[in-house]
Formats: C-alpha cells, structure tokens, sequence
C-alpha cells in the first residue's frame, strides 16, 4: 500500500479550502447579482408608473381643455385633491374625478348628478402620491408627484397650461 506523505495531506487541505472559497465566491456575486437586479426592476417600475401618471393627466387635460371644464376640488374623499374634468360634446353631463388614493391614481367617471363614490373608481397605476393645484395666476393645473428614487421620495412639478380661460 501506498504511504500518504505529509506534504500531499496539506495539498489536498489546501485543494478543499480553494474550493470552499470559490464557492462561498460565486455564492456571494449570484446573491448580489439578484439584490442589484431586484433594486433595477422596482427602478424601472416607479419611472414606467410615474411616466404612465404624467402622460395620463396631461392627456386627459388636453383633450378635455375647454372653457371652465377644468377645474380641482380640494376637499376630495376627505384630504385628497382631485382633477375634476367636465365633459362636452357627446358626453356632456358627465365628469371625471381623478384623485390618488391608497398608493394608486384613480379615475371616477360619473354623471353631474351622482355622489362620487369611491368603490366605482378604477385604478389607473401605483403612484407614491399626487396633488393638484389650480394655479389661477397662470390659469393652468399644477401637478406634484411624490416619486421614489433609489429608496429617496422626491417632489416633481408639473404645470400644464389651460389654452381656454
């Protein structure tokens, strides 16, 4: 029989020990790799949210920018603002409310002569929070956007001009 030395016992430690280090290695780069790529994806998500937010309100107030159909109500659902839009033409006698709450824009479309309720709302998007201002001076909507930014909450503003007064 073959008589292991010393020096081939040590090889074959030090053999064992390399590998644990590789793998406790790739180990550790595959969880990181997951954690950057979760982080990448709620990024991608709150600008895709936030760009689908925007584009939404600027739509609907183009669209619908006719004398006095644009206006917000401050005291909406309680303490939320809402982007009250009075529809013309073929939809006359109709509005649509559009308010945050609960972490999403919703878009309530009712008759004048109903009570705006809630539970008949439609979610249009996860947003971090929206508030709306009539800036007279301007005679323009201001909008304030809560959005999350690499775990910081920064306010954007946007001001979109009415064309009618």
């Amino acid at each position: 029989m073959f008589k292991r030395t010393k020096s081939s016992s040590i090889e074959s430690f030090l053999v064992i020990l390399l590998f644990i280090i590789f793998a406790s290695a790739i180990a550790v780069i595959i969880l990181q790799g997951g954690r950057t790529f979760d982080r990448i994806i709620v990024e991608k998500d709150n600008a895709e949210n936030f760009r689908i937010a925007s584009s939404y309100i600027n739509m609907v107030i183009v669209q619908n920018d006719l004398a006095g159909n644009i206006t917000v109500e401050e005291d909406f659902f309680g303490n939320q603002t809402a982007l009250v839009v009075r529809h013309g033409a073929e939809e006359a006698g109709l509005i649509t409310y559009i308010y945050y709450k609960d972490g999403y824009l919703w878009e309530l479309y009712l008759d004048e002569s109903e009570t705006p309720i809630h539970d008949f709302a439609t979610k249009i998007v996860a947003v971090e929070g929206i508030k709306f201002n009539y800036l007279t001076a301007e005679h323009a909507i201001g909008v304030d956007y809560l959005y999350d930014n690499l775990a910081k909450t920064a306010s954007i503003k946007q001001v979109i001009a009415l064309e009618t007064r």
